[in-house]
């Protein structure tokens, strides 16, 4: 080893004369000749060509020292003697095979080591799992090759710093031994172990500088990180993004050629004449979606397997994988979802359902179910199968979809009285006398309890006499009051807007007796509602004026308590 690095210390010295005889100036009857011939280039040796020639000497030097061990083997009697060769030969093949490899490795700059490795490695199920997802794992290593190479070299680069000099510290410590004790048989022993940690030293040397060599030409072949990923992007869409595309384009086109021939079977299908769609139709439209989905898929992967594209290959059966597992889980959502679809769940087509507070009909229950309201304005809700999971249908022949209609005229429990002119699954909008506004969201509206005016109503209107009419209470002033209403009303709203006129006696009031006034109209007078109180109220006191009756008002007694001195006894 030392006529190792002894070589390579000559090769620079070498280059550096060569360097410096270049930089003499020419003298004498050299000038002429240096005035003829132009300078030559400078030669700068070749790292690797160092490398590749020291690697090399070391590959003959180890062979010859195992020569030589086996010619001792061979000579020597005593068996511990050769077993002991046995064992320095055997370490010496190891380091001839690594040193081969080293050497295979900077002549060609590939890590044989990692790839020997790897073919080393038996086949297990593990190994198997691996295998199938070697084209996802070999392209994230390729994404992150020059990072994790760089990080290996580093730490394989520290690992022989620190070997280096441990080997070094020993070779020093046995020098200064060896000046310290000279004599025999200590002497001679560590002279042969100088010997042997100098080998080690050297060995730690020479793999050192290959390995700053490869970390040399890894930082030169490296990418910065924008071009590296610019690359990959472009590379992608190169490739595998047109195989994607092109397996999207199948998969999208087998199920559209699958809706359409569906159409076309359902156009001369026997079971699809009939009115209604009975448990046999749905069995086979059930059919026909889940296969419609399997053959798209099967398509996709058929044209990934035809481009021999092993990696979006991988992804789609781990996605298929996936769904499997996922599905297996929500297996009882999954049947009852089927049920739906077969209309045997809880919620069945052209029943009555209550969502989002809202009454709708099911249209038709499909994996897209149409809901539908036709008193709203856009009142069609679409929605996915597995949101019937909650809900719960029931039948209706005749009932109202919702309160009013846009038109009518309503008076909600807030005092609130106007005009529906907008009414949505989103908001209600109602406008006041006077032109006022005021919007609703939909369910508060129907918190409200709105009272329809526009499909007739009712006003009730209590109004009072005096006491001293108490003969003619019961007799004759109820029909007075009833006829003048009617007459008075019928002026003012029209024979058409009126259905009833109807006083009766109520009640002995406090200080007055008491009539209840029942006024029936038309939905043609619902827009006069709130002054209609006003001019029943007003009609009554005009018949009081005219036939002189009294109209009493809230009378107050007050007692005065007895004097208590006359409450003493005498």
């Amino acid at each position: 080893m030392k006529r190792l690095l002894s070589l390579i210390l000559l090769i620079f010295s070498i280059a550096s004369g060569w360097a410096q005889e270049k930089e003499t100036p020419a003298t004498g009857s050299n000038l002429a000749t240096a005035a003829e011939k132009p300078p030559a280039p400078i030669a700068v040796p070749d790292k690797q060509q160092v490398a590749l020639e020291a690697l090399a000497l070391e590959i003959t030097e180890i062979k010859s020292e195992i020569q030589a061990l086996d010619a001792e083997r061979a000579k020597s009697a005593n068996l511990d003697d050769r077993a002991a060769i046995a064992a320095k030969i055997a370490e010496k093949v190891v380091r001839l095979d690594q040193v081969r490899v080293e050497f295979i490795s900077v002549a060609s700059k590939v890590d044989l080591a990692s790839v020997d490795e790897a073919l080393d490695e038996p086949m297990t199920l593990s190994g198997e799992v691996s295998a199938l997802l070697s084209p996802l794992i070999d392209e994230l290593k390729k994404a992150t090759s020059g990072p994790r190479d760089m990080d290996a070299l580093v730490k394989k680069i520290e690992l022989a710093e620190e070997r280096q000099q441990t080997a070094t510290d020993i070779v020093a410590r046995l020098r200064e031994s060896i000046a310290t004790y000279q004599g025999e048989p200590l002497a001679t022993v560590l002279k042969n172990r100088l010997e042997d940690w100098q080998e080690k030293a050297e060995e730690t040397t020479l793999t050192l500088d290959v390995l700053n060599l490869q970390k040399a030409d890894l930082e030169a072949r490296s990418v910065p990180v924008v071009d590296s990923l610019s690359n990959m992007v472009q590379d992608f869409f190169r490739n595998r993004g047109l195989h994607l595309f092109i397996a999207l384009f199948v998969f999208i086109l087998v199920l559209y050629l699958n809706r359409k021939g569906y159409r076309f079977f359902q156009r001369y299908s026997p079971l699809h004449r009939g009115k209604g769609r009975n448990l046999s139709t749905r069995i086979v439209d059930l059919i026909f979606i889940t296969f419609g989905f399997v053959f798209a898929l099967l398509g996709a992967v058929l044209v990934l397997y035809l481009f021999n594209d092993w990696l979006l290959l991988t992804l789609v059966l781990l996605f298929v994988a996936g769904t499997i597992w996922v599905s297996k889980q929500a297996l009882p959502k999954v049947t009852e979802q089927m049920k739906l679809m077969l209309n045997l769940g809880a919620v069945r087509e052209g029943e009555r359902v209550i969502y989002e507070g809202l009454p709708w009909e099911v249209k038709r229950i499909n994996v897209y179910t149409d809901l539908v309201n036709p008193a709203l304005k856009g009142g069609v809700r679409r929605l996915p199968i597995k949101d019937l999971l909650e809900l719960r249908s029931r039948v209706s022949d005749s009932e109202e979809w919702f309160p009013c209609s846009t038109g009518e005229w309503v008076v909600l429990s807030d005092d609130t009285f106007g005009r529906v002119i907008e009414q949505t699954p989103e908001y209600v909008e109602i406008i006041r006398l006077g032109g006022a506004r005021k919007f609703f969201p939909t369910p508060d509206f129907l918190e409200l309890t709105p009272l329809n005016l526009s499909r007739n109503f009712r006003i009730n209107s209590v109004f009072g006499i005096d006491y001293e009419h108490q003969a003619i209470s019961t007799t004759k002033v109820a029909p007075i009051f009833e006829n003048r209403l009617m007459k008075d009303l019928v002026e003012l709203m029209g024979i058409d807007a009126i259905k009833n006129v109807s006083v009766q006696f109520k009640s002995a009031g406090a200080s007055s007796l008491d009539y209840e006034v029942l006024a029936d109209f038309t939905g043609d007078a619902a827009p006069s509602y709130s002054k209609l109180q006003r001019i029943i109220q007003r009609i009554c006191v005009d018949v009081c004026n005219e036939e002189g009756w009294g109209i009493p008002f809230t009378q107050i007694t007050v007692h005065q308590a007895a004097d208590e001195s006359n409450l003493s006894p005498s």
